[in-house]
């Protein structure tokens, strides 16, 4: 549970982004609410042109105020596979208070750090590897492994993409530190693709991004533009990376939502099987006791 909303205060929409062509375009970084918890704004996004040098780069951009929600980390048909507590879709007793779902990292064989969730180490957690952790109280942190996220056994799901894409408000893609990672390209080795990622702003909230089609220190570069402190590269290419919000139907049937329209494929991916693990947040205050959260 969280306190009232009266000892607490509203979460308050982002500040305008600035902009770097000009006219901008009707609404370019400006933020609309998108989806709400506990009676208040939970969620904003807005889509700008981060990349001076290449206008016809775009981002849409998500921020997620973690006030009033609950992350968790549900587990993939077939990757990591398995029998699992959170299995490859939201259960249906998780539609009222779920508020948006989306892609997690790149395949098992393409990076070399760890899995680890239900009390499971699937696939070691490397220090120094960029880290997605939940933590007890439901909260996503992100950073590196043995830095801002220590291994002490507190943790209800570890989940590590690559190297830190940014640190310190800065991109590490072109550093002695990640000269050996591999950031990704699609299936025809084209590496000018779609690429996805979160990141931790200024203020300590989350924001989730696609961006496109960058390569990979455009990409870092447009995460450091539009005011990421930390971030870690998702998935890329082709229907991979994927952001939903849902409407709620009378009935308690869930309308998923793309956050945009490059994105495609299944839409019910998250609702009914996805193929690989996915995170997903829910408003704290609707979250039945004694759900698969809890586990």
């Amino acid at each position: 549970t969280v306190p009232p909303t009266s000892t607490i205060p509203t979460p308050q929409a982002p500040a305008p982004l600035a902009t770097y062509f000009t006219p901008a375009l009707a609404g370019e970084g400006q933020w609309a609410e998108i989806a709400r918890a506990g009676g208040q704004p939970a969620v904003w996004a807005t889509s700008i042109r981060p990349y001076p040098d290449a206008g016809g780069v775009v981002a849409t951009m998500a921020v997620i105020d973690q006030t009033y929600l609950r992350a968790s980390m549900f587990n993939g048909d077939e990757e990591p596979g398995g029998s699992w507590v959170r299995d490859d879709h939201v259960p249906t007793e998780l539609y009222a208070p779920l508020v948006v779902a989306m892609n997690s990292g790149f395949r098992f064989e393409h990076i070399n750090g760890g899995y680890m969730t239900e009390g499971q180490v699937l696939k070691p957690l490397l220090a120094g590897e960029a880290t997605m952790a939940i933590g007890p109280d439901g909260r996503m942190v992100i950073g590196e492994l043995g830095r801002e996220i220590l291994d002490d056994g507190s943790w209800v799901s570890i989940r590590q993409n690559l190297k830190l894409m940014v640190d310190g408000g800065v991109s590490t893609v072109n550093t002695p530190a990640t000269s050996g990672v591999w950031w990704g390209a699609d299936f025809g080795r084209e590496v000018y693709v779609n690429r996805s990622a979160v990141c931790e702003l200024a203020d300590g909230r989350l924001a989730y991004l696609l961006v496109g089609k960058v390569d990979a220190a455009q990409m870092a570069q447009s995460l450091v533009n539009v005011g990421c402190i930390k971030a870690v590269q998702l998935d890329i290419n082709g229907t991979w990376p994927n952001f939903f919000t849902f409407v709620h139907n009378a009935d308690g049937s869930l309308q998923p939502v793309f956050l945009d329209r490059r994105m495609g494929s299944n839409t019910y991916r998250y609702l009914r099987k996805s193929a690989k693990e996915f995170f997903a947040f829910f408003d704290i205050t609707l979250v039945p006791p004694g759900s698969v959260l809890d586990v």
